[in-house]
């Protein structure tokens, strides 16, 4: 006791915060959801993991910026499976005979007034059977109804016309669109 009438005791020393130290799974969550957003999302599911364990250890903050972008990859990984079960990509060499194509028919259509070719033989540099796709099936030449499209029509993998993995590409002046199976409406004739 002091001459107050109070306890005293040594002075202690102030307490320390402890040293903020790392979050290792945090931070590999974080790095692992940066690689998986650069690579379409195929290290995404490993970054949300190392995240989600890390979230539960202090420091949070890489852990939680981890799992938000983690979350985006994933976004993006299932858009690229949706697309491949959709066939997108099937269609790409389509795409690409219809940007190859789309120039002549754009010739001609400048050198005839307006008026678009008819069929294959109107078209100079091209087969008289015309094209073929991919598959090694020949390309059937449409001239639209409304008379300013193009329709370049793919039978598909299965070389059968009228099937579901049908490719149709169609022209108007410069732009072209492809879609397999039954066109969408604005495309409709």
């Amino acid at each position: 006791m002091s001459e107050f009438g109070f306890e005293t005791h040594p002075l202690e020393p102030p307490l320390k915060r402890p040293p903020s130290g790392s979050n290792a799974l945090g931070l590999t969550g974080f790095i692992l959801s940066l690689v998986g957003l650069v690579t379409c999302g195929c290290f995404a599911p490993l970054g949300l993991l190392f995240s989600l364990i890390g979230v539960f250890r202090r420091p949070r903050g890489l852990a939680i910026a981890g799992l938000v972008i983690s979350a985006a990859g994933l976004l993006e990984l299932a858009g690229i499976a949706l697309l491949v079960i959709l066939g997108v990509f099937s269609s790409m060499p389509s795409l690409k005979d219809g940007f190859r194509i789309a120039p002549q028919i754009e010739s001609y259509r400048q050198a005839h007034n307006g008026a678009m070719p008819t069929a294959w033989s109107d078209l100079p540099g091209v087969p008289a059977g015309g094209p073929t796709d991919h598959w090694g099936h020949p390309y059937h030449y449409t001239l639209l109804p409304d008379g300013r499209r193009v329709e370049l029509l793919s039978d598909g993998p299965d070389g059968l016309p009228g099937t579901a993995d049908d490719v149709h590409v169609q022209i108007d002046g410069g732009r072209v669109w492809v879609y397999v199976g039954r066109p969408p409406p604005w495309l409709r004739p």
